[in-house]
């Protein structure tokens, strides 16, 4: 079987900052799904969340504003799952949710937990470079033992991850 490294995704956006005046945090989170790792390969290197710093202006001052009631975060629905991540093979779905049911106000606490949740999905088996049909490619080159292969665009990606990992 072809052993495929894990490859990272886009950033998502930035979850809501932390708190609602004052220095917080924002997090993004990536996924090692662009493609995922199969067959022994490596999973991303470094890490999966990054945190930015926000700030929300200036606090008010007790003896400026009668007391506010502290509100903690609490989470909405679930959003729908999006495409597997995959024509084929095993693949990855995300959902996400929002801390905005009731959002943190007045210093309360950001939800515990996380905002996104993976599930695996199955696409069925990926074809083997024998089972891509010769009509595909246009013209081969090879010099001295090394070759490159030109494909149609429709069909071009197949054939050139196909190829790139008998490189690896």
């Amino acid at each position: 079987m072809l052993q495929v490294h894990g490859g990272w995704s886009n950033w998502q956006p930035l979850d809501v900052c932390s708190t609602t005046c004052g220095n917080g945090v924002q997090r993004m989170i990536r996924y090692c799904d662009s493609p995922a790792a199969q067959n022994g390969g490596r999973h991303c290197p470094g890490s999966s969340t990054m945190s930015v710093p926000c700030e929300k202006g200036p606090c008010p001052s007790p003896t400026t504003s009668p007391p506010r009631q502290i509100v903690n975060g609490g989470w909405g629905v679930w959003q729908p799952l999006d495409l597997c991540s995959t024509t084929c093979g095993n693949g990855v779905q995300r959902m996400i949710r929002y801390c905005d049911s009731p959002a943190a106000q007045n210093g309360g606490r950001y939800c515990p937990g996380s905002s996104r949740m993976s599930v695996l999905c199955d696409k069925g088996p990926c074809p083997s470079a024998t089972e891509i049909p010769p009509s595909s490619m246009t013209r081969k080159l090879c010099d001295q033992g090394t070759c490159q292969v030109n494909a149609d665009e429709e069909e071009g990606s197949l054939l050139k991850s196909v190829f790139k990992a008998f490189e690896d």
